[in-house]
């Protein structure tokens, strides 16, 4: 007590302060006012926030070699559902989810692709969106991290080094996995073995149906369908033409799969930097097939 007024006591702040938010990738206890994840370095927002509301979170695992364009990819679908009105509406929870977007969309506008994600967790890009369908009577809330593909292929080799990577495989409700159709066509053998790798990551520690395979929905997406216009006329077929391993693991580790095609940009060119050499820059933005993987996997996110 103070003269004149009455010094309220801080018991109930303190009281708050030691319940834990748990993670949402790898469902470790956090103190309430850190920022990331201790274990996986995953951002806590989306703990707090699934803390004070009742729907699920569900994780959508995004994978894909080096290169293969899965920033992209999601910050075009991210752009493409924020804007319409459709069957698909999205909405951004919190103003990191709309740093993709505010990084890549621009980039492309200006002739040029985004840098490459950097391996550190810490500077991933991660969405929290709330994606609802008319027909729906809650929407569905959804965590989709953008990890380096660099850090996909070392997570492979080396789990432990990459927590949030090895427990978004354990504990994923759908997947998309990317492969560059450019690359298949050319006969590229390594990009087509580092796809099964990954499938069979998530085919191992993924739930499983009771018939052994890998229950989650994985929408196999052929990226750059630009350059390679037998990907767009029948993608199923164009995978098992030239990737002949990956369709057979799918076929036989996968309960449901779908394979899309989808391209981004309407072609591009070579140009000279100064001091980077050639690069590769998209002429036109042109994005083909975008929302099919997507809207497959929600129509089929939490069948048993």
């Amino acid at each position: 007590m103070r003269p004149g007024g009455i010094t309220p006591l801080q018991s109930l702040r303190l009281a708050e302060y030691l319940l834990p938010v748990r993670c949402v990738i790898c469902e470790a206890e956090n103190v309430r006012d850190a920022e990331r994840c201790q274990h996986c370095r995953a951002p806590l927002t989306f703990g707090q926030w699934r803390a004070e509301s009742v729907e699920m979170v569900h994780r959508v695992g995004l994978l894909g070699a080096p290169g293969v364009g899965k920033t992209v990819y999601l910050a075009m679908l991210l752009d493409i559902l924020g804007q319409q009105e459709a069957e698909l509406q999205l909405l951004a929870r919190g103003a990191f989810s709309l740093n993709l977007q505010a990084e890549v969309i621009p980039a492309l506008a200006r002739c040029e692709f985004p840098d490459r994600t950097p391996k550190l967790p810490e500077l991933w890009n991660w969405v929290h969106c709330q994606v609802r369908r008319r027909r729906d009577r809650r929407p569905w809330d959804l965590v989709i991290p953008d990890p380096a593909g660099e850090a996909l292929v070392d997570s492979l080799e080396h789990p432990l080094n990459y927590p949030a990577l090895t427990n978004l495989f354990r504990r994923a409700d759908a997947a998309m996995l990317l492969i560059d159709a450019g690359q298949l066509s050319s006969g590229c053998r390594a990009e087509e073995l580092l796809a099964v790798k990954l499938l069979s990551q998530l085919a191992e520690l993924a739930p499983a149906h009771r018939s052994g395979k890998c229950r989650i929905p994985t929408a196999i997406i052929l990226t750059k369908a630009d350059q390679c216009e037998a990907a767009q006329v029948s993608p199923a077929g164009f995978l098992r033409t030239h990737a002949p391993t990956l369709w057979y693991h799918a076929e036989r580790r996968l309960l449901r799969y779908a394979v899309f095609a989808v391209q981004i940009v309407g072609g591009c060119a070579l140009r000279q930097l100064p001091h980077n050499g050639r690069v590769v820059v998209p002429l036109r933005v042109e994005p083909h097939g975008v929302l099919e993987p997507f809207t497959w996997l929600i129509d089929h996110l939490g069948r048993k």
